[in-house]
C-alpha cells in the first residue's frame, strides 16, 4: 500500500457524501475532465437548481412523522434508450399506513406557475416506470410556500400537454392521510403583550414633521392572551411555535408615562399548514431569516421542534381558546393504492386476480 493512501481513502470517502463534489465531478465527467472555469461554474450551477427542492420535500416527509424511509433515486440512465421509454423520478417513499408499509415514486417540482404543464412524453415515461416497477407515481407541488402531493393520474390531456391546476393538486392532496401534515387556524385576537413604563427620554428629534424619541423603559408586565381576551402567562412549546410563525398584526398607545406594545392574530385567521410552520421556524434560525440550506438540515436532521409537539399543542390551543380548527385533510377521491382489495372497483379487482 501506498504510504499515506489511508488518508487518501478518508478523504474520498468524505467527498463521495459532500453533494457539491459530487456535482462537480458529474460535470467534469461529462465534460470529459477539461471544462474551462465558466462553463464548470454554469454547469454546477444548472444541475443544482433542482436539488433544495428535492431535499427539502425529504425533510418535511421526515419530519411530518409517518413516512419510514425516503431516498434520492440516481437518475442517471443506461443503455441511452432507455431514455425513451422511462423516466426515473426523483425519490422513492415507504408511508406507513394503517399498519403497511406503503412504497411510492415521487416526481418533486417547485412552480410559481397556477398550473403545472408536461409534455406527453415526460408524463408516459414517468407512468412506464411505475407501471413497470409496480409502484405509484406521486407528484409533490411547491408553489409559493405550499406543498401538495397527488397522484400522477390527475394530470389531464389538454391538446398537447398534460396539465393540472394547483387548485386540483390542493384538492387530491395526499400530504394529511400518507404523511401526517394537518391544517391550523388561530384564533382572532390571540396575542402577545407588554407594558412598559417610561423611566428616562434617551433622544428626541424631528423626521418628516414627526417627532420621535428614544426612552429607557422597565417592562412590568408581559402576557399572552387568548381570543377571549384573558390573559396567559405562557404558552407550550408547540403553542409558542404557532404563534411564532402566524400572520399577525402590532397594536401600540404611547402614553406620557407608559409604552403598550403588541402582536394579534387579525379578523382574517390564518391557515397555516403544519409543514409551513416547520420551514418558517427553521428560516427564523437562519441568520438573515431568509435561506434555508436543506441539505445541511437532511444531512444533521436539526430541527426545532417535532410535529407531534406541535399536534400536541394545537390541541391544546382549542381547550385554552387559542386554536380555531385542528383540520386533517382527506383527499377529494381516495386512490386505489389506498384500498384494500375489497374496495376496489371490480375491473380493479379482477387485475389484482
Amino acid at each position: 500500500m501506498v504510504a499515506g493512501s489511508e488518508d487518501y481513502a478518508d478523504s474520498m470517502e468524505v467527498n463521495e457524501s459532500n453533494p457539491l463534489a459530487r456535482l462537480i465531478h458529474e460535470v467534469l465527467e461529462e465534460t470529459a475532465w477539461q471544462p474551462d472555469a465558466q462553463t464548470l461554474i454554469e454547469r454546477v450551477r444548472r444541475l443544482h437548481l433542482g436539488l433544495p427542492a428535492e431535499d427539502e420535500f425529504s425533510v418535511l416527509l421526515a419530519w411530518l412523522g409517518k413516512c419510514r424511509l425516503v431516498h434520492k433515486l440516481d437518475q442517471l440512465q443506461t443503455p441511452p434508450e432507455s431514455k425513451d421509454l422511462y423516466q426515473v423520478p426523483d425519490l422513492l417513499a415507504m408511508f406507513e399506513y394503517e399498519g403497511r408499509l406503503l412504497p411510492v415514486l415521487i416526481e418533486v417540482k417547485s412552480k410559481s406557475t397556477r398550473k403545472l404543464s408536461w409534455k406527453t412524453s415526460y408524463y408516459e415515461r414517468l407512468e412506464k416506470y411505475g407501471q413497470t416497477l409496480g409502484l405509484p407515481v406521486l407528484v409533490a407541488w411547491k408553489r409559493g410556500q405550499i406543498w401538495s402531493l397527488f397522484e400522477l393520474e390527475h394530470f389531464k390531456l389538454a391538446q398537447t400537454n398534460f396539465k393540472i391546476s394547483f387548485e386540483t393538486a390542493q384538492k387530491q392532496n395526499l400530504l394529511g392521510i400518507l404523511a401526517g401534515d394537518f391544517v391550523i387556524v388561530l384564533r382572532r385576537g390571540v396575542g402577545f403583550h407588554f407594558t412598559a413604563r417610561k423611566e428616562k427620554r434617551l433622544n428626541s428629534d424631528q423626521f418628516a414633521g414627526e417627532s420621535q424619541e428614544v426612552w429607557q423603559a422597565l417592562i412590568e408586565e408581559a402576557y399572552f392572551t387568548n381570543a377571549d381576551g384573558t390573559r396567559l402567562k405562557k404558552l407550550g412549546p408547540g403553542l409558542w411555535a404557532l404563534f411564532l410563525t402566524s400572520s399577525v398584526e402590532e397594536v401600540s398607545e404611547i402614553t406620557e408615562s407608559k409604552i403598550s406594545y403588541g402582536l394579534e392574530v387579525p379578523d382574517e385567521e390564518p391557515m397555516q399548514w403544519a409543514h409551513g410552520v416547520f420551514s418558517n421556524l427553521l428560516e427564523l434560525r437562519t441568520e438573515d431569516e431568509s435561506s434555508v440550506h436543506w441539505r445541511q438540515v437532511l444531512r444533521k436532521y436539526a430541527v426545532p421542534t417535532e410535529s407531534a409537539v406541535l399536534r400536541e399543542g394545537a390541541k391544546e390551543g382549542i381547550e385554552a381558546g387559542i386554536v380555531r380548527y385542528v383540520i386533517d385533510q382527506i383527499p377529494q377521491e381516495r386512490p386505489h393504492f389506498l384500498l384494500g382489495e375489497a374496495e376496489l372497483p371490480p375491473s380493479q379487482q379482477e387485475r389484482l386476480r
